[in-house]
């Protein structure tokens, strides 16, 4: 994936591209976690030695410590605006831009704002400047009636790889979408392996349309909504979350807890055994010494 000018407007298309290799600098591999208490309330105040970090079961040094709040901060917002979301979007930008305005109040926080159906189009890049912001927000829409296709995995894969891999500190990606996928290029081995190769967390803010009743086929759960179980996948890859849009939850109070997990993170680094295979996928587990406590940090990585 690349960024393109699109139109010689200030809108940048991600298109399809011929694959990049990632450039190392360091052979440290950063974690980012969120631990959370049996009553679901996110834990401050641990240090090192409260956690376990282990890479293919094996336990691995921490060498690199520190609460998230020390670290900058990167947030990509990604809007679907194919049919289904169209009635939707213009809630999605009150609350976003309320999202930003309590995110952004140090000059190393910088957020973007992207929007995604059959095209993906790069509205606003990483910036400090809220106003900018909420500016972009005002140009989401969609541009084709007709539009029935969503890149859902090319929108995440593209951030990932061409944005937030060049950035340092923490990231996340913010995606508000129905879940469904059609017409993407890549697929989600890919996209999921990018955002692991940026270290970005993935958060869904789900919006369900799905009728199983209708959907389903002769082979198909009818429990099961194909949008959500595609974001749990991101989220678990991750260490992310996927919130359910519904009347019990707004995206405001989405939005609230997802600053919530991003003002309590934790960030640690190791450098992997030498007999770590290049080119490979790794498992990642951290859990933590605190009593019935629940961690959120990506379960894999890919060793460059």
């Amino acid at each position: 994936m690349a960024l393109a000018a699109a139109n010689g407007c200030a809108r940048a298309q991600m298109a399809a591209a011929p694959d990049t290799t990632l450039k190392v600098t360091s052979r440290l591999v950063d974690v980012t976690a969120v631990v959370r208490a049996k009553n679901g309330d996110a834990m401050r105040g641990l240090t090192k030695d409260d956690f376990v970090l282990k890479q293919d079961g094996r336990e691995q040094v921490v060498q690199y410590f520190s609460a998230g709040e020390d670290e900058a901060l990167s947030i990509a917002v990604l809007v679907d605006v194919s049919g289904s979301l169209r009635s939707s979007l213009r809630a999605e930008e009150r609350a976003t831009a309320a999202f930003f305005d309590v995110m952004l109040h140090r000059p190393q926080d910088r957020a973007m704002l992207v929007q995604f159906d059959e095209r993906i189009l790069q509205l606003k890049a990483l910036t400090d400047d809220v106003g900018q912001l909420h500016a972009a927000l005002d140009e989401v829409r969609s541009d084709d009636a007709t539009n029935r296709h969503t890149r859902l995995i090319d929108a995440i894969g593209a951030v990932s790889e061409d944005v937030l891999n060049k950035s340092t500190g923490r990231k996340v990606i913010v995606v508000l979408t129905d879940g469904e996928d059609e017409g993407s290029r890549r697929s989600w081995t890919y996209a999921v392996e990018q955002a692991q190769r940026a270290n970005a967390s993935v958060y869904g803010v789900h919006y369900s349309d799905w009728l199983g009743a209708i959907r389903s086929g002769p082979h198909s759960d009818p429990g099961v909504d194909p949008g959500a179980a595609l974001l749990k996948k991101f989220a678990e890859g991750t260490g992310g979350r996927v919130f359910e849009v519904g009347p019990a939850l707004s995206v405001e109070k989405i939005y609230a807890e997802i600053e919530k997990d991003l003002q309590t993170q934790y960030v640690m680094g190791y450098v992997p055994p030498a007999e770590t295979k290049p080119g490979a996928v790794h498992k990642l587990s951290v859990t933590t010494k605190a009593h019935g406590a629940r961690v959120l940090a990506r379960d894999s990585f890919y060793a460059p």
